[in-house]
């Protein structure tokens, strides 16, 4: 969860609590962006889904309190994990939160709006058959399969949350970008619809996005663009030095029609 300060809070120290319904109280620290008016708040304890909380800030002695609850994304699939089989679900990259790099992820988002489609091939009590790929939306607000399929099979789920684990590639406009060690991580909601409190980590090549920045194609433009805001590359597994980390929040794969071209028989 996310909280906005009106000054820069990030030398003062301050203190969040989280209390349920019972009375029940749990700590939780700050993770500070780089202007210090914004964090996220993360609980020292899993919250419980569907549960009223309210959450205390103290600054200084200075004290704000506000109520929340938390959504059903937790919970068990009503209708049994089966009830998943051939779902899609599309997030838009350009729709992300970006966390890492500090401060380039609006620049990020303002070139990468390609949207990610996530399919049950197959799905069990315990565990599901995802296949990952790389959109196109139509017309008619429908979607196109627009890369290589990669499948994860037999991918065990926590109740409802699943995570995945590749190096991947996408296409995008002029640009090739490999994902290394890229992680995707969600939690189906409990009537199936949605997929909410997606988050994706992976290492980004860099090294051909230039031309979508309008920087032409030098491999260290998107480097050389994020030094400016204090943002440092990193060595490539291949040992060139254009790759970023990077962390964005996908909040919500929302349920749309399976793309007719998907036939996994």
């Amino acid at each position: 969860m996310g909280v906005t300060f009106n000054a820069n809070a990030s030398s003062v120290t301050p203190s969040a609590t989280l209390t349920d319904g019972a009375g029940d109280a749990m700590s939780a620290t700050f993770a500070f962006d780089e202007t210090g008016f914004s964090a996220e708040i993360t609980p020292e304890q899993t919250l419980d889904p569907s549960t009223a909380y309210e959450l205390a800030i103290d600054v200084c002695g200075n004290s704000a309190t506000t109520d929340f609850q938390t959504s059903d994304l937790g919970l068990p699939v009503r209708d049994g994990l089966e009830s998943l089989d051939t779902n899609t679900y599309v997030f838009n990259i350009g729709d992300a939160s970006f966390t890492e790099p500090a401060g380039l992820g609006a620049v990020l988002t303002s070139f990468m709006d390609t949207p990610l489609l996530l399919h049950v091939m197959d799905a069990s009590s315990s565990t599901v058959d995802l296949a990952l790929m790389q959109g196109r939306e139509r017309s008619d607000g429908s979607f196109d399969v627009d890369s290589d399929v990669i499948v994860f099979s037999s991918r065990p789920l926590d109740v409802a949350f699943f995570e995945l684990e590749t190096d991947w590639s996408i296409e995008y406009g002029c640009a090739t970008i490999p994902m290394y060690e890229m992680a995707l991580q969600g939690t189906f909601s409990s009537d199936g619809e949605r997929i909410g409190g997606g988050r994706l980590t992976t290492l980004l090549d860099t090294r051909d996005m230039g031309c979508l920045a309008g920087l032409g194609s030098d491999p260290d433009a998107i480097c050389s663009l994020g030094d400016t805001f204090g943002v440092s590359c990193e060595d490539c597994p291949d040992g060139n030095p254009w790759c970023m980390s990077t962390h964005a929040r996908l909040e919500t794969f929302e349920r749309v029609p399976t793309p007719e071209v998907l036939n996994f028989d």
